[in-house]
């Protein structure tokens, strides 16, 4: 974790295409994934892809520092930490477009079974 709140520089702007692959596996043609305000959903499965990637005492560390609406997790990383997570980015990126329209469940258990993250099971197939 970084000693003080690092500048903000976007690292999901609107010309990656983190969210707009996340909105296509929902299969949410009606919304929007340029929007800032996104559906509760999203910061789930971010969190889940992006976050639980690192040490599993990196989120509970950075959620105790953040201060909520002020700043984003990642500008409390390190310059490395930051790097790693683009990287987690980017390969959330190609592992989602090698699944089809509507295929977030199928894609969230691939990727948490690729890189031994947890994963919420669907306990309801109407969900």
């Amino acid at each position: 974790m970084a000693e003080a709140v690092q500048e903000y520089s976007p690292k999901f702007p609107n010309d990656n295409p983190f969210f707009a692959e996340l909105f296509r596996l929902a299969g949410w043609k009606d919304k929007d994934p340029k929007r800032y305000v996104k559906p509760l959903a999203v910061k789930h499965w971010l969190v889940e892809t992006i976050y639980y990637r690192f040490h599993k005492d990196a989120l509970p560390a950075l959620k105790a520092k953040a201060q909520p609406g002020k700043h984003k997790l990642f500008q409390l990383l390190t310059d490395e930490g930051q790097s790693k997570l683009i990287q987690f980015r980017d390969e959330a990126v190609a592992m989602m477009r090698k699944f089809p329209d509507g295929a977030i469940y199928e894609f969230r258990i691939a990727y948490s079974e690729e890189y031994k993250t947890a994963v919420q099971l669907k306990l309801d197939p109407k969900l």
